[in-house]
């Protein structure tokens, strides 16, 4: 009698297969609803453009001509450069001199 009793304890704290099989079709049933129903959860929505673009009221000319002078193109590129070369070639020798090391 007493293995009765334990082997009925046993199976009590097993899950049935039938439930557990109903449970997995309720949740197969779930995931396979149509996609219409879904709600769309996205961070980013999709707007149009309020300026530059769409309405095409206003003229392009980006490209039309020469955007950008030449002289003053070619000023600004190399003076950056030179700039970017001047001042450690300068920090260098002032810190040089500070320290003495230019004697």
């Amino acid at each position: 009698q007493s293995s009765s009793s334990n082997s009925s304890s046993r199976d009590s704290s097993r899950p049935n297969f039938s439930s557990t099989m109903q449970s997995a079709l309720r949740v197969a049933a779930r995931r396979a609803s149509p996609v219409a129903t879904r709600q769309n959860r996205s961070l980013v929505t999709a707007t149009k453009p309020k300026l530059g673009g769409g309405d095409h009221h206003h003229e392009h000319r980006v490209f039309s001509g020469e955007p950008f002078p030449k002289g003053k193109s070619a000023l600004l590129v190399f003076g950056v450069a030179g700039l970017g070369v001047a001042v450690p070639l300068w920090s260098v020798a002032f810190q040089n001199k500070k320290h003495g090391f230019s004697k």
